[in-house]
């Protein structure tokens, strides 16, 4: 957690945060940070972040008002009443929030078009958008019910004018439990089928989004590179990956 608000804080154009601001920021423990209300409210302490990368919602709670994060992962499973107390909290802000990784606890696939909705509804200006739904133990989502989920979401996708980067995934991952003549395998089918649906899928999303330059579903991705759809190797995927640091990482590389 220490390392990633310091590393925000060298992008940022404000004064590096003193030692103590840093200790108290750093006081984590799995199941909870502390952060006095007296510092998180000071226009002193980290005035100009723009960037949180946090397994802890509360966190992000303290740290939203009187500054403008735009760019925001939450890696630990939140609820739709979290969903609806970070658009509360965050009411006046939520339209500069430009990229969002979350992921959410849900009860069946229905539930993730629900979330969806509700981030489209709230993050209007988002241009990189990551969500990771996270489904009871033992609840494996067919391939098909995962396929129809995404085509049920592409009118959101379509009205979100300046998205060009999207994931959907899943715990546990959907699975192909039929053929292509429609009959039941119990099996599975070899990895590249999967890859080649997957594909398939990304192809249709693309295509009814046409302002999306990048998409990953499942353990997959590609993005747009010369006018071609490369593939993303795996651990780059948003899943894994915090977006927003792999983009500075590139910047980085190629000015140097």
């Amino acid at each position: 957690m220490s390392r990633v608000l310091e590393y925000f804080t060298v992008y940022s154009q404000g004064p590096t945060p003193s030692h103590h601001q840093r200790s108290c920021a750093e006081r984590t423990t799995d199941s909870e940070l502390f952060i006095p209300a007296s510092l998180s409210t000071s226009t002193h302490f980290l005035p100009r972040l723009s960037a949180l990368d946090t397994p802890h919602f509360q966190l992000l709670e303290v740290l939203l008002p009187g500054r403008s994060l735009n760019n925001i992962r939450i890696r630990r499973s939140l609820s739709h009443s979290d969903l609806e107390t970070l658009a509360r909290h965050g009411l006046r802000v939520t339209a500069k929030v430009s990229q969002l990784q979350i992921q959410c606890a849900v009860d069946n696939l229905n539930a993730c078009l629900a979330s969806l909705t509700f981030i489209a509804q709230h993050f209007v200006n988002i241009n990189a958008l990551g969500m990771h739904f996270v489904l009871p133990s033992g609840n494996i989502p067919p391939w098909e019910d995962f396929e129809a989920t995404a085509n049920q979401i592409l009118p959101l996708l379509h009205a979100l004018r300046h998205l060009h980067a999207f994931s959907l995934t899943t715990t546990p991952d959907p699975v192909i439990v039929h053929d292509h003549r429609g009959e039941r395998r119990t099996a599975g089918f070899p990895l590249v089928n999967y890859e080649k649906k997957t594909r398939e899928l990304a192809r249709t999303i693309t295509e009814s989004v046409p302002g999306l330059r990048r998409v990953e579903l499942r353990w997959h991705g590609w993005m747009q590179q010369s006018g071609q759809w490369v593939p993303i190797s795996q651990n780059k995927l948003m899943r894994r990956v915090w977006f927003n640091a792999e983009q500075r990482r590139v910047q980085s590389s190629k000015s140097g």
